[in-house]
């Protein structure tokens, strides 16, 4: 972003007012006076309706080493946005403070609307979001405004609620990416140990149709539960254990390498 001037001791110190409310006066006002005119694009995001990425338009292109445009620097622009709302209301300016705060959840809407996105960028526009409603949460402890002056915000919340929509699309992206990796041959070429890769050639040990319903079914459930509102209303997976301790296991299992594949990338716990 244009005019963004932040560095890295300068980002972790940002973090920790906005986390630790550990305010350093002269340190925001010479942060927030360096980036004014990278604020300016955040008012320019904003006035758009919609936020599009044109390397996702067509799923079919979707791989997991697809470029995808970095969003630290608009995490980045979102804190500093939060940190001005919070130099506005110390300054005795709560609306103009409060309005920032509205704009950053907005912004973090706008991420997580997005017609085609992946589910890093969901999870990505959900912080920036949570990162407007929290900075509300301080400011609101200590605010003078009346109930009143306050109302006209909690509806406007109202409008800016999960969006399940884009959420079942992005679930729909990332089966489109693992299908188009099983497709290909990139999964494999990483694979360990060595042997792994002679039997991915096998038709035997590796068969792409049985492997890719294994991850269809189970993307169908994630997609089903994003309509309940507990997690104790939501359908729950079979339990799923195949992870081979042996070669020989590999080589005497029907689909031993999809097995393997679809146990690492829905149910390894390191993931």
């Amino acid at each position: 972003i244009e005019n963004l001037n932040v560095s890295t001791e300068d980002a972790v110190r940002i973090v920790k007012i906005l986390e630790e409310n550990d305010w350093d006066a002269d340190f925001v006002d010479g942060i927030l006076k360096r980036n004014s005119a990278a604020l300016l694009h955040f008012d320019k995001f904003l006035q758009f309706s919609i936020l599009q990425f044109p390397e996702l338009q067509d799923p079919e292109n979707y791989t997991s080493s697809l470029p995808l445009r970095s969003m630290g620097a608009w995490r980045l622009l979102a804190k500093l946005k939060a940190l001005e709302s919070l130099a506005l209301f110390k300054q005795g300016r709560e609306k103009d403070a409060f309005d920032g705060a509205m704009d950053v959840v907005q912004f973090g809407q706008l991420w997580e609307d997005s017609p085609r996105l992946f589910l890093i960028q969901y999870l990505v526009g959900r912080s920036m979001k949570e990162l407007g409603l929290e900075t509300m949460r301080r400011m609101l402890s200590g605010s003078s405004l009346t109930s009143q002056e306050i109302l006209p915000y909690a509806q406007e919340l109202e409008k800016y609620g999960a969006n399940r929509t884009s959420l079942t699309t992005t679930m729909k992206g990332e089966y489109m990416t693992i299908v188009n990796e099983i497709s290909g041959d990139s999964l494999f070429k990483t694979f360990r140990p060595w042997y792994l890769k002679l039997l991915a050639k096998s038709p035997y040990h590796f068969k792409p149709n049985e492997t890719k319903l294994l991850f269809a079914e189970e993307f169908r459930l994630f997609i089903n539960n994003l309509e309940q509102e507990y997690y104790s209303q939501t359908q729950k997976s079979e339990p799923f254990f195949f992870y081979p301790e042996s070669a020989l296991k590999m080589i005497i299992t029907s689909n031993s390498i999809g097995r393997d594949l679809f146990g690492t990338l829905i149910f390894d716990p390191d993931l």
